[in-house]
Order: C-alpha cells, then structure tokens, then sequence
C-alpha cells in the first residue's frame, strides 16, 4: 500500500510518499513471476521544479504518465487543468494493450491562493 501526503505551505507544497515499490506479473499472463521488491523515489518533479507528481501502484507506467503530464502540461492551463490532463492521460492509456493500474497526484507549484 501506498502513503502519499500532499500540502500546501506557505513557501510552496510539500509532497510525501514511501519508497517501497513491488512488481507483479500482469493478470491473465501464464508465466510464473515472483513479485519483485525495491526501494525507490515515487515523485517526479519537472526540471524547473514547477510540476510534481506522485506515482502508485505500477511504477513504470507511472512514470511514464507522470513524465508525459510534466512535458505535456503548458503553464497557461494550471488555473484549469482539467482537460488537458484528461488529454494526456487518454493519450497514455492508449499507447498500452493492457494496464496495471496506476495512481498518480499532481501538483503546480503556480497558481496558489493567497496565503
């Protein structure tokens, strides 16, 4: 199970999760996997520090939607994200044949409430 905590303080966000990750086979698939287990970062930040996002359950797909709403996800459309992150989240979904399972919380360092 994943713990992941996000807030908002006044000189930025702070974001938290565990590290401990596991890989399990895909349903359905006849090969016998053991579950692997590591330890690893679960945040990706964009390079300019501006775009956070946490990831759960299958990290590498994750990842790879987290890094795609990082490049994907231009300033002007922080106010109202909603379908531009629908977007590229439809866009991920159908590079793949079959899901994990993915969770993910986004974070914009911009625009913020007055605090």
């Amino acid at each position: 199970m994943t713990m992941q905590v996000g807030m908002l303080a006044s000189d930025g966000i702070i974001l938290a999760s565990d590290t401990l990750a596991n890989r399990s086979p895909l349903p359905n698939i006849n090969v016998r996997l053991i579950r692997q287990t590591f330890g690893t970062s679960k945040i990706r930040i964009s390079a300019d520090k501006k775009i956070a996002v946490t990831c759960a359950r299958d990290l590498i797909e994750a990842y790879n939607l987290a890094d795609a709403i990082i490049t994907g996800m231009p300033q002007e459309l922080w106010a109202t994200p909603d379908q531009r992150m629908l977007e590229i989240v439809w866009s991920e979904l159908n590079h793949h044949q079959q899901w994990r399972g993915i969770e993910c919380l986004v974070a914009f360092v911009e625009p913020h409430p007055a605090l």
